[in-house]
């Protein structure tokens, strides 16, 4: 079986810009993973003033990130001491305390007061049945994904010694976020359920809304929640009134979204194959600023400042979004695999360029670097 990789060069002139001004609007700045007893594959990742976290199999590591272009590892924690003995899903940060998620092997409490030697304050489950998926935090209370047993409700006003408080009896629940004493429950195959906790000992299920496809993830901004629905891609809801999700618009994306965040009027969406920045200040009409394709598999992804994080398997992956007028091309991925046919048949495959930038731009010529592949331009819009 034979590949090619088709590279099509592109002549372009845009409205208010030259070739060589041209770049992409998420542009790769460098890429980190820990060393030692090391994270083998990364799930997700959190920033916090000049520090990122990230934790997948193998523990969790701290970076300083005061030079975005170099980061420097801090500390490491693994409680196995090896390469693939822990397994730690999703973290949450609460001062120099880190949460982190290990499904049925509960929450291990890691303080990294001191990030050189950062180490387990215990482990928290309420039985071994449990599955602790994704946490959301608020000033005394965490409020725990934990599958078909809904959402557990857990007393942090001590952040080492974890106290039971509630079930919250939702179908399977994978994330959690919040707004005034409101939470929403990114609850899988079944939606998204709204519950009021204004009093956490006796919660009240308001409502549940169906979604496009399976709800994976969830975050909030402003009168709006987004929920990663998986092959569907983001669901957007408005919340102006807490208790009644109205839908308003699905954006398909480009793959499968486990994962996304919301900051400043901009989704940030976790692809698996694809990083994408959608631009939501108009929810009814999102419109797409940016994609790039991963490495590996993006799992997790997070946002400050100009910087896009993303927890690729492999590694952590940083990239700059610009945002600002520019043309940025994106290439739809295809393999031409040809086998054994018969010698002088042609096989054709359309490869869809796509300008995802903010900024006009027109295409005046393509070519093709490989003298067996002939191209030809089609402009669909």
């Amino acid at each position: 079986m034979k590949k090619y990789f088709l590279f099509i060069f592109l002549s372009f002139l845009t409205f208010s810009r030259t070739f060589g001004q041209y770049r992409d609007n998420l542009e790769p700045v460098t890429s980190f993973r820990p060393a030692g007893p090391r994270l083998i594959h990364i799930l997700d990742v959190k920033v916090i003033g000049d520090k990122a976290y990230c934790c997948g199999y193998g523990g969790v590591s701290v970076f300083d990130i005061t030079n975005i272009s170099a980061p420097i590892q801090l500390g490491n924690y693994n409680l196995n001491n090896v390469a693939n003995g822990t397994f730690y899903h999703r973290l949450a940060i609460n001062g120099s305390i880190i949460y982190v998620t290990r499904r049925y092997g509960g929450i291990d409490i890691i303080d990294f007061s001191i990030e050189s030697s950062p180490y387990c304050r215990g482990t928290y489950g309420y039985d071994d049945e449990t599955s602790y998926e994704t946490v959301f935090l608020t000033d005394s209370l965490l409020f725990a994904a934990v599958h078909n047993r809904g959402v557990e409700v857990i007393d942090i006003s001590d952040p080492v010694n974890l106290l039971h408080k509630n079930f919250i009896n939702v179908e399977n629940a994978f994330a959690i976020t919040g707004k005034d004493n409101y939470l929403y429950v990114a609850n899988g195959k079944y939606g998204i359920v709204v519950v009021d906790v204004s009093n956490v000992l006796d919660p009240v299920i308001i409502k549940k809304v169906k979604t496009t496809s399976c709800a994976q993830f969830i975050d909030v901004w402003e009168d709006f929640i987004f929920v990663a629905a998986g092959a569907s891609g983001v669901d957007i809801f408005d919340i102006s009134e807490e208790n009644k999700p109205v839908f308003l618009k699905n954006y398909p994306g480009l793959g499968f979204c486990p994962h996304l965040i919301v900051k400043n009027g901009k989704v940030y969406m976790a692809e698996w194959d694809v990083v994408e920045v959608v631009d939501v200040t108009d929810p009814l009409n999102p419109v797409s600023l940016a994609k790039e394709d991963t490495k590996t598999q993006s799992m997790g992804i997070y946002a400050k400042d100009d910087f896009v994080f993303v927890a690729d398997w492999s590694a952590v992956r940083v990239y700059r979004y610009y945002d600002e007028p520019c043309p940025d091309i994106y290439p739809g991925r295809r393999f031409l695999s040809f086998g054994d046919i018969i010698p002088g048949k042609v096989e054709q495959l359309d490869i869809t360029i796509s300008n995802v930038g903010n900024e006009n731009l027109v295409i005046t010529d393509i070519s093709s670097n490989e003298q067996s592949i002939t191209v030809s331009l089609r402009i669909l819009c």
